[in-house]
């Protein structure tokens, strides 16, 4: 079907307007559609036609309100994201394909991986298939502004190469762009033209549901290949869940996020008389735009556009729809004697009602008090435009303002989006930009203003090509702003109610929460924005700030993947059961409640609840690569809070636990510290004996036994930070609570009489997340003792007796074919 995404989604809103029984229609689906019969299997095939009067109705298009509220703005803005520890899944499933750069830093990632274990290749060229694709096109540095520019269809080719495949299979997609870190917001010289990178890598996250995509912009600071290789590769595999991350040279991990703005205060900057140039302003929104700005002052206009005005004739001046258009010049050609094919006919429609529009848009314009002329010109074509300024300068002069608004559509996904589509849509947005500021290079502009899009923020279904150059219109409207100190915004418009947003079109919206900018309303904004006061270059308005706002049918839930070896997980070294590191289940549970609180960052981590020990996890090649684990979070509901189920899994699929998190609004809840058993620490063995409890030194966080009994006991130990662990992502403190869990296999010793493992482990709840500073104790209190198994509970506790954490249901089941080696006599100290 030569019908693009939005398009369909308008028509099979308007199917399932007569057929209420047919599915919602979904824009992410409709990018895979390109038949009838997919189409009409997507719709649920044979359902019943409707009846004859039914379908003889056209469903009425509901009016446009006459106002709408006003519409949001926000501005693009970093915070810091401390990384998590986890990174890409299945980075160990294939083959890493990194592009070449001509710095070195493709080689140097290449070495990285493979001292780590990795199976990673350098390329020209990205392949069909590989299981990771690093594209290098943005790094730079760039000796041209048209060479940064250039990096941007590479890195759409790179896309282009795996997308067949990652789309079906899955896969991790990464662009990499050297824009200051911080994707261009303090300027980023030339670099800023290839910042469109972003906007290919969000865009591939919404239409490859089984890839996992990043966008990574690294601030060189005079830092050595192999250094900034170092610094990828770490996040690659211990990074986080951020599609935008930016890596600063002082070791700052950074994030884009959309912060609510303020109402714009100050005057505007254009005065009366003041040239203003205007690429695609004739028509459409940008029209009603300077409409609003004529009314505020009266200027001068040059209105540049691609649509030649249409002469009419006498026979279509009564004519005013489309289908009257061409009623009338059929007509006049058979009164001619003229042959007129359809294509023709509605060809010459179209011009006519573009010129209309045009010339209504001029004569507003000139009513309103300020003079306009319209130039037919290629805004592409830099000496069209050249010509067109000089002329301009001579009859009015020097330029004040620029409003850059042309765009094209070609809407198809990556895979397949041809090279001349994305020619296409790129460069009329980002080579008209250039045309267009090297035409006005002498000019003393006091405002630049750019018609973005929100696509360049989230991304859009279909159009990599149109978020990537709005991309690049936004990062250099800062470097204009950071280098000229000219007013410069760069609006990334949502939706408009109006244009090609039909009845049908808004309510598609509207169902998936997201407000259209109503025409009033959305050129009120575009005026504001030229009032001073306020450095903002980047803003969204209306719309939605982020992805899933926008219908992007992205669910809660993630995998992301961790690599545990002695370099990751240095601590094992003390985990070993018969010479071999052993995963404990604290750790897992650890990683489990980082991908709880990526999920739902906006969230507290309340407690990993029912975690599952289903197969114990081995690290047989601890000193090399080691074994890579995926864990995954999924929300199941939520409400006044969420829960999620977790997974942890190696990378065949074999799950080895399973648990849920429960994540809460606001702070921590408080614990309960539990009542200490009675009874002391006679005949209490020296507990880590290398066999029983088997822990070596990174584990050995028990200090003493005070109190053990057949009712429970009482024991003083520490957490990581105190055992030297180290720094990381912690959630949890799983030094503190691998000791809790020892303690719970000394005492199933005293009731059973031989060694236990922990099974299973009811809850975990967090009163405090992260390390757990000081001197603890644990009080454990029994719940259950059987034949085969105990369960206990145990809280730790500060030294002022506030519980920081508690574990509940910690079932530990007896070892087949072992007996207590030792007698329960001694001091209770180790």
């Amino acid at each position: 079907l030569g019908v693009d995404s939005i398009k369909r989604v308008e028509i099979l809103s308007s199917v399932r307007e007569r057929e209420p029984n047919l599915p919602e229609v979904d824009a992410a689906g409709m990018t895979t559609l390109r038949t009838l019969q997919e189409i009409v299997d997507y719709m649920g095939g044979g359902a019943a036609a409707a009846s004859a009067p039914e379908a003889a109705t056209q469903a009425e298009a509901a009016p446009a309100p006459a106002t709408s509220a006003a519409p949001g703005r926000w501005t693009v803005a970093l915070a810091d994201a401390p990384a998590l520890g986890l990174g890409l899944p299945r980075l160990t499933a294939g083959k890493i394909a990194v592009t070449r750069d001509a710095m070195g830093v493709g080689e140097a990632m290449v070495a990285e991986l493979k001292t780590r274990g990795l199976d990673a290749v350098l390329v020209d060229d990205a392949p069909e298939t590989c299981s990771t694709l690093v594209s290098l096109a943005g790094i730079g540095p760039f000796a041209t502004a048209a060479d940064a520019m250039a990096a941007n269809r590479v890195a759409f080719d790179h896309a282009k190469a795996v997308a067949a495949s990652f789309q079906e299979n899955g896969g991790n997609f990464v662009t990499v762009q050297g824009t200051g870190g911080d994707f261009g917001l303090s300027g980023a010289g030339d670099a800023a033209w290839a910042a469109g990178l972003a906007g290919l890598a969000k865009t591939a996250a919404l239409e490859w549901e089984n890839a996992t995509c990043r966008a990574i912009d690294i601030e060189w600071a005079d830092r050595s290949a192999e250094a900034l290789a170092i610094d990828l590769v770490n996040e690659l595999m211990a990074g986080g869940c951020e599609l935008e991350i930016g890596l600063m040279a002082d070791g700052r991990r950074r994030t884009l996020v959309a912060v609510e703005s303020e109402a714009l205060s100050g005057e505007l900057v254009l005065d009366k008389g003041d040239v203003v140039v205007v690429s695609g302003g004739a028509r459409g929104v940008t029209s009603q735009c300077l409409r609003a700005l004529a009314g505020a002052q009266n200027l001068r206009f040059v209105l540049l556009g691609r649509t030649p005005l249409q002469e009419e004739t006498t026979a279509t001046t009564g004519a005013s729809t489309d289908a009257e258009l061409k009623a009338a010049l059929l007509a006049e050609a058979r009164t001619a004697g003229q042959k007129v094919t359809p294509k023709e006919l509605a060809g010459t429609a179209r011009r006519i009602l573009a010129s209309r529009e045009v010339r209504a848009t001029l004569a507003d314009l000139e009513a309103a008090g300020s003079e306009v002329r319209y130039e037919t010109v290629n805004v592409t074509d830099v000496d069209s435009v050249s010509a067109c300024l000089t002329r301009v300068r001579k009859d009015w002069g020097g330029v004040s303002a620029l409003v850059h608004a042309a765009g094209v559509l070609a809407d198809k996904s990556i895979v397949d989006k041809t090279a001349d589509q994305f020619d296409f849509v790129f460069n009329t947005k980002i080579h008209g930009l250039q045309a267009l500021m090297g035409a006005m290079s002498e000019d003393t502009l006091k405002a630049v203003v750019f018609f973005s899009s929100v696509a360049a923020r989230t991304g859009n279904f279909g159009q990599c090509d149109y978020a990537m150059a709005n991309e690049v219109l936004n990062k250099v409207g800062h470097h204009l702003a950071a280098e000229k100190g000219t007013l410069v915004r760069s609006l990334g418009w949502g939706p408009w109610r109006g244009g090609m947003v039909t009845a049908a079109l808004a309510a598609h919206f509207e169902q998936r929460g997201v407000p259209l900018i109503g025409l009033a309303e959305g050129a009120q904004v575009f005026v504001d924005e030229l009032h001073g006061g306020d450095p903002t270059v980047e803003r969204v308005v209306g719309g939605a700030s982020d992805a899933s706002a926008l219908g992007a049918s992205r669910q809660r839930e993630l995998t992301l993947g961790v690599t545990v070896n002695a370099r990751t997980v240095p601590q094992l070294e003390g985990h070993r059961v018969k010479g071999v590191p052993v995963v404990p289940v604290v750790m897992a549970a650890e990683w489990m409640a980082r991908a709880a609180c990526a999920v739902r960052p906006d969230l507290t981590l309340d407690s990993v609840v029912d975690i599952e020990v289903r197969s114990g996890i081995r690290v047989d090649d601890f000193m090399g690569a080691g074994v890579e684990l995926l864990v995954s979070a999924r929300q199941l509901h939520n409400g006044s809070g969420a829960e999620l189920a977790l997974e942890l899994a190696d990378t065949d699929g074999r799950v080895r636990y399973v648990a849920r998190a429960v994540m809460v609004e606001g702070p921590a809840r408080a614990g309960v510290a539990l009542g200490v058993p009675e009874g002391d620490a006679s005949g209490v063995p020296m507990f880590y004996d290398g066999d029983v409890i088997f822990h070596g030194s990174e584990f050995q966080v028990i200090r003493e036994v005070t109190t053990c009994s057949d009712e429970g006991l009482k024991a003083g130990l520490v957490g990581l930070e105190t055992h030297g662990w180290g720094s990381d992502a912690w959630r949890t403190d799983p030094a503190a609570l691998d000791g809790a869990m020892q303690l719970v296999v000394l005492w199933a010793e005293r009731m059973l009489g031989s060694a236990s493992l922990p099974m299973t482990v009811g809850a975990i709840r967090v009163h405090e997340a992260g390390p757990l500073a000081g001197e603890l104790t644990a009080v454990g209190v029994k719940r259950e003792v059987a034949k085969d198994h105990v369960v206990m509970d145990i809280t730790l506790l500060n030294e002022e007796g506030a519980a920081l954490a508690t574990l509940e249901g910690i079932k530990n089941v007896r070892l087949p074919n072992t007996t207590a080696a030792r007698k329960w006599t001694g001091g209770a100290r180790a």
